[in-house]
Parts: structure tokens; sequence; C-alpha cells
């Protein structure tokens, strides 16, 4: 990334799929699905953990 001149940033390329594709683009699309899967990890160890909060349960209710 830091190797990225800013003119890099304009081109674009086509895809098979979803048609013409900037390399800024996937620059964006790539922080969204990096905090994605910081999402699903969060959600993971909620999950996880919900089951051994007892009545500690109760302050999440609060919450909503």
């Amino acid at each position: 990334m830091r190797g990225l001149r800013p003119e890099v940033l304009s081109r674009s390329g086509h895809h098979d799929v979803v048609g013409r594709l900037g390399i800024g683009e996937i620059v964006a699309e790539w922080v969204q699905h990096d905090r994605n899967h910081v999402r699903q990890l969060l959600a993971i160890g909620q999950a996880l953990a919900w089951p051994t909060m007892g009545n500690a349960r109760r302050f999440s209710d609060l919450d909503a």
C-alpha cells in the first residue's frame, strides 16, 4: 500500500463478474472486507461468552 502512487489508484481493469473495477475501489473494498472479519470475530466471542454469563446477561438486556 505504501508503494502505491496516487496515479496508480485511478487505474482500472475489467473483471468478468463485476465489470470495470478500479484499484482505488479494490483498496476501499479491502478495508470493508477486513472490518467485516473483525465484526465476525467479535460476534463469535460474544456467542461463546453468552452461555457462561449467567445473571450477568441481564446487563446486556439493559443495553437494548
